[in-house]
């Protein structure tokens, strides 16, 4: 499991750091959030789902 600061972390980022370009303005940017905590876009779009796994 992902440490629980992560998990807060990613989710106040994902209201934070947002698509400013292209068909996904205004949604969370997985990718900049996963590199920010070393991990992979899907284990954001985990955390932000609901379903929290660990790093690789």
């Amino acid at each position: 499991m992902l440490p629980e600061d992560v998990v807060n972390g990613i989710k106040a980022d994902a209201k934070i750091i947002l698509h400013e370009t292209g068909c996904l303005v205004g949604c969370p940017d997985t990718v900049t959030i996963a590199k920010k905590y070393q991990c992979s876009d899907q284990t954001v779009h985990n955390v932000l789902s609901g379903k929290v796994r660990r790093c690789p």
